[in-house]
């Protein structure tokens, strides 16, 4: 099973250097994690990135500077070959902005991790304009037992009149009294999260959706929906406190015109396979900034 798929991998890549695929090398902890924010920052795909606790034996340790321990997953380098429809394929409207082709962009590339020897199994599903990445299950002495993703957890609570930040507090919170582990923010827009006011009417509804409600509600009152930012998130599991970080990122809109300015005559134009961000079923409210 490990020669066929070395033999495989080696074809990929030798296809992949035939064809002239760009490719992303990653020889770093958490390779899919960088890779979705590489596919951000390079290609404006909004990709979120969620994990689940890695098994001891997925675990590397080593003694830091001043003698404590620190256990980190480990990983095996590994090369992503983009598929072509990324470049240049993106269809921009103001707020609407889509990235044409997500799915067939981020499928193939979860599928190359899975096969690569790193820690871990995830799956890719596509829901209000973004690829979420989570994991397919959790890896337990060796064996795979099911695991519902943290951001999935059902929560409903209401939240009108607070501050972001509040609002967000109270979302990981209800995630915590449900699953029983702390989630922590990290790195997160605070002055953002402080200066505007979130609704939220959620019912029942998976957390992933009203984050991305939260989220969906910073920057609004600027007057200009084509401003309006767009964040993503990573949600990363550290053994060592047995507590979930969270970090949100802004995904660059790196397309100046709409896709129909770049279709050629006697062309389709593309469509869009994934709604818009923002269209979540949480209750959004535009708010002028906190003052």
């Amino acid at each position: 099973m490990r020669a066929s798929r070395r033999v495989t991998a080696w074809l990929c890549v030798f296809y992949a250097a035939a064809l002239g695929a760009e490719t992303i090398t990653i020889n770093q902890s958490r390779p899919l994690s960088k890779l979705a924010l590489e596919l951000q920052q390079k290609y404006g795909y909004p990709v979120t990135y969620e994990e689940a606790p890695y098994d001891a034996s997925a675990l590397r340790t080593e003694t830091r500077s001043n003698g404590s321990l620190y256990s980190s997953p480990g990983s095996v380098p590994i090369v992503f070959h983009v598929p072509d429809v990324a470049v240049g394929r993106t269809v921009s409207a103001g707020a609407d902005r889509v990235p044409f082709g997500l799915p067939d962009v981020v499928m193939p590339l979860v599928k190359e991790y899975n096969g690569s020897g790193n820690p871990g199994t995830f799956t890719v599903f596509f829901e209000g304009g973004y690829a979420h990445i989570v994991p397919a299950g959790r890896v337990v002495s060796g064996k795979v037992v099911a695991f519902q993703p943290m951001l999935s957890t059902t929560v409903s609570f209401t939240s009108k009149g607070h501050s972001c930040s509040d609002t967000l507090d109270a979302l990981l919170a209800r995630i915590e009294g449900v699953r029983g582990v702390s989630i922590v923010k990290a790195a997160v827009p605070i002055g953002a999260l402080l200066r505007h006011e979130c609704t939220v009417v959620a019912n029942a509804l998976p957390a992933r959706e009203v984050l991305a409600g939260i989220l969906d509600q910073l920057g609004t009152g600027t007057g200009r929906a084509d401003a309006k930012p767009r964040y993503s998130w990573a949600l990363l599991y550290d053994s060592n406190t047995g507590k979930y970080f969270l970090s949100t990122m802004l995904v660059p809109d790196l397309t100046d015109h709409p896709v129909a300015d770049s279709v050629q005559p006697g062309q389709d134009k593309p469509t869009a396979v994934v709604a818009r961000p923002g269209s979540s079923r949480v209750a959004t409210q535009v708010a002028a900034p906190r003052k």
